[in-house]
């Protein structure tokens, strides 16, 4: 995991740090306990994941990854979201990026670039839309400088 803390609104049983174990799709092997699950129940724009560094970066993509485990929990990876930074912990939250109408299919990995990049010390992804009402779910968060490796 980065030098930081993993970071969330909630959860239901797997913490948002299970995300960043580089515990993703491998092959054939699901691993459903190395995915970050929500309280059930929240409202779209109300979950969030993300990471905390100790000191600022500059981030410039992010990668995403829908659940591996069952084709249901596909429906939990939002289609539409915000990507928000933190200068520090008192901070407001920034804008810096929003995507829509994303669609997925099981352990998609799909990569995006972040729009107005910044010096901040926290990033989160905040789901605005998704087709389960219940729940937001992702398998794999990861935050990048530069190009992805």
């Amino acid at each position: 995991m980065p030098d930081g803390d993993a970071i969330q609104s909630n959860a239901y049983q797997h913490q948002a740090c299970k995300m960043f174990d580089n515990g993703g799709y491998q092959g054939l092997s699901r691993k459903w306990d190395s995915e970050w699950i929500s309280a059930g129940g929240i409202p779209p724009g109300s979950a969030w994941a993300g990471f905390n560094f100790k000191t600022k970066q500059i981030v410039t993509s992010y990668e995403l990854q829908a659940s591996i485990c069952c084709n249901g929990d596909v429906d939990r990876s939002p289609t539409q979201w915000v990507v928000e930074a933190q200068e520090d912990d008192a901070a407001q939250w920034v804008q810096i990026s929003a995507e829509n109408g994303q669609s997925w299919s099981l352990g998609k990995k799909q990569n995006y670039t972040i729009n107005n990049p910044g010096s901040y010390k926290a990033y989160r992804i905040r789901g605005l839309a998704r087709s389960d009402r219940n729940f937001e779910q992702w398998a794999a968060m990861q935050f990048f400088s530069g190009c992805p490796s």
